[in-house]
């Protein structure tokens, strides 16, 4: 009997499943990428906004620009200076109070930005030196370089917003109008004011 030569058929369907499902595995984990790349940014009408109150505010220098979304914890340091500067029309301004408007004010400011912790604790031993020696006449001078060093907090944690320039001339004008050689009790509203002129800037950031 003759031999019969007879060719098996190459069954190349098990490659081409194979070549296949590593093209959809490809193609699925581009497509997952590509959505968290785009999770991580917040836009509001076209223009990116920063989050205040975290490590990050949007540039290198850590600076606000565009918008700002103040966290929980910025929120309410920035409601419990906003409320102390509401009432201060009803109490009398002496080192306990300033010492109290300078730390919520020294808070509210910390809760922006963790760029400007240097400066602020220097701010919050500025407020502590109001206690060491009530009976100080030195008080204005305290007083007039704590509400300086808020004042410089303000224009660099806005320095990127020129919608803010205003409010933080403002705040550095009213800082400034402390007069070192008088008495705080002889400029008590020039006191409230800056207070009142820092609550005002803080505010607009909300």
């Amino acid at each position: 009997m003759a031999d019969l030569n007879i060719k098996k058929k190459n069954n190349k369907k098990p490659l081409l499943w194979t070549v296949l499902a590593l093209i959809a595995i490809v193609a699925i984990i581009w497509v997952i990428a590509g959505d968290n790349d785009t999770d991580d940014e917040v836009y509001v009408d076209n223009e990116e906004e920063v989050v205040a109150g975290s490590e990050t505010w949007g540039d290198d220098s850590g600076t606000p620009e565009d918008g700002y979304i103040l966290d929980t914890e910025a929120e309410a340091a920035i409601e419990q200076f906003v409320t102390f500067t509401s009432d201060l029309g009803e109490i009398e301004i002496d080192h306990e109070t300033s010492h109290k408007g300078i730390t919520l004010l020294a808070d509210a400011l910390a809760s922006l930005s963790e760029n400007t912790q240097t400066e602020v604790e220097e701010l919050r031993q500025q407020a502590n030196q109001l206690l060491e020696n009530p009976m100080s006449d030195e008080h204005a001078g305290i007083m007039h370089d704590a509400f300086v060093t808020s004042a410089n907090i303000i224009e660099k944690q806005t320095a990127n917003n020129d919608a803010m320039d205003e409010e933080a001339t403002e705040v550095m004008e009213a800082a400034q109008a402390v007069d070192t050689e008088v008495l705080v009790t002889n400029q008590k509203d020039v006191i409230k004011n800056f207070f009142d002129t820092a609550a005002n800037t803080l505010n607009s950031l909300e």
